[in-house]
């Protein structure tokens, strides 16, 4: 009897199971709710909003309290009207038999702001392509756990209005208004953001602006193509992508398998990456597999390849890798490393290593100064190959910043057909506490073995120099032993001013190769 009892119970506990799997199962798929652009065949005879008989608008599904999954289905109809997601809600897009993605779009401001997606928290967005926008493509604030991946973005920004909030170094108070991004997202508390396998095109603005307020964000852009990006006539910048850590926040990010190309118009600053820690903010990035390609050399005199460090920082702090990346057609730096403008006592670490850099102005730059003091600057430059620039190949400049601690390590580039190879210019710093320029056998331990091959001007340049009624610059010595100059004779030229010295000797006698 005892056995018959046991034997019963575990049979209703497995019908149980059976019968609370169904029961969940159907409380899921009664969270479901579909959307299409075209209703002509629908089946009133189902319930409105399931498969077959799905919502034809976003403002009815966007009304059903009952909707956590928003599938839209595709259509040759565009969805218009914009869509404001709740706390938790998926948008998936359920393509059609050619892989063609459904579109949502909203063509003016008389609803959701102008705006195609307003975001909640936590929400996702899958397989959607939102096309001509009035404002953002995607937009919102505090979004918590977001994620947009195997999307298509095009044609936002259609009121052409500057109505977004970047950071620039050349404009009073430090930020400029640009045109709607494609994603745009400020956050004031903890957030993780994942936009992956997706393209961002022919917008009006910046196709992905973030900005961290306070609170830290964890931020990973993969797979992600940016292009044909317009400018605004009014938008002093239009970076592609702008990564913005302010107040006291901290960003943790992470680009890959990137790129960004044809982003620049006129003379605007369209920088490919702009990624910047503010105040007393605190940014790590990591860039690995990114390119930047601008084949139409549009764009202003600051428009790089990726720009990265402390804009008026109070204490910031920056550390970065770039790693195996491809920059061609800067109509400035390639790739630019930074502290500068008015502020102080920041701290940037900077790791270059194994990228190309190809017909820029400069290829790779370490740039302080503008105001900035007191500042810890500590870069290594490492295994690049940089190929006609038109000014140079690495360069320094420290601006007018004092009291700087600055260790720059540079070994095993190639630099090809630049005007100067290597140049290195000190500016006004008296008291500067530390510097150590090293290219070759010096303090810091750089191994040389760089290649500086074909320079019109000179091989190497080093400069100190005054202005602005500061302290004068004392003389400083780049050590730059140990490197090929494309002759076993040693560099052809070699130019010291303002009382900088440079040490060239031992030199190589043949050319060590791509080791």
């Amino acid at each position: 009897m005892r056995a018959l009892m046991l034997s019963f119970t575990a049979t209703f506990i497995r019908i149980s199971s059976v019968v609370l799997i169904l029961v969940l199962s159907n409380a899921a798929l009664s969270d479901e709710c579909y959307v299409t652009g075209d209703t002509s065949t629908n089946n009133s005879s189902k319930s409105l909003g399931s498969k077959r008989n799905p919502y034809g608008s976003l403002a009815a599904v966007e009304a059903d309290a009952g909707c956590d999954t928003i599938l839209v289905l595709y259509s040759g109809v565009v969805l218009d009207g914009g869509i404001s997601l709740r706390d938790g809600q998926e948008l998936i897009g359920q393509p059609g038999s050619s892989k063609a993605l459904p579109i949502i779009s909203n063509t003016s401001a008389a609803s959701n702001d102008g705006h195609g997606v307003r975001l909640g928290s936590n929400n996702s967005i899958t397989n959607l392509h939102i096309s001509g926008v009035y404002n953002s493509a995607v937009i919102g604030e505090d979004v918590g756990n977001l994620s947009i991946q195997n999307s298509l973005i095009t044609g936002f920004g259609l009121s052409e209005q500057t109505v977004f909030v970047l950071p620039t170094l050349f404009r009073p108070g430090g930020f400029a208004e640009v045109g709607p991004p494609g994603i745009g997202i400020e956050s004031s508390a903890d957030v993780r953001i994942r936009v992956s396998e997706t393209e961002i095109r022919d917008g009006n603005g910046t196709s992905i602006g973030i900005g961290a307020l306070s609170g830290h964000a964890d931020i990973e852009i993969e797979y992600v193509t940016v292009r044909d990006q317009n400018h605004l006539a009014d938008a002093e910048i239009s970076p592609g992508i702008s990564v913005a850590s302010v107040g006291v926040s901290s960003v943790d990010l992470k680009v890959q398998n990137t790129s960004v190309s044809n982003i620049g118009a006129g003379l605007s600053n369209s920088d490919g990456l702009a990624l910047v820690a503010l105040e007393s903010s605190t940014m790590k990035v990591f860039v690995d597999e990114y390119s930047y390609l601008n084949p139409d050399g549009d764009g202003g005199g600051s428009a790089t390849g990726m720009e990265m460090g402390v804009f008026f920082g109070t204490g910031a702090s920056f550390e970065g890798t770039v790693k195996n990346s491809h920059i061609q057609g800067s109509t400035s730096t390639g790739i630019q490393v930074l502290d500068q403008a008015p502020g102080g006592s920041n701290q940037v670490i900077a790791h270059v290593h194994d990228n190309e850099v190809h017909d820029s102005v400069v290829g790779i730059q370490l740039a302080l100064g503008f105001g900035a003091a007191n500042g810890t600057s500590m870069m290594t430059i490492d295994s690049n190959l940089v190929v006609n620039p038109s000014f140079a190949g690495i360069h320094f400049i420290n601006g007018f910043e004092q009291q700087t601690f600055v260790d720059l390590l540079i070994q095993r580039n190639t630099v090809m057909n630049a005007l100067f190879g290597l140049r290195f210019e000190q500016g006004v710093g008296g008291s500067v506490a530390s510097l150590n320029l090293d290219a070759g056998l010096g303090r810091l331990g750089s191994q040389g073995r760089n290649r500086i091959i074909g320079s019109q001007a000179a091989d190497i340049y080093v400069e100190a120099f005054d202005c602005c009624g500061f302290p004068p610059t004392p003389t400083f010595t780049v050590e730059a032993a140990n490197n090929w100059w494309g002759s076993d004779t040693g560099p052809a030229q070699v130019i010291e001013a303002g009382g900088a010295t440079v040490d060239v000797t031992p030199f190589l006698t043949e050319d060590p190769g791509d080791d």
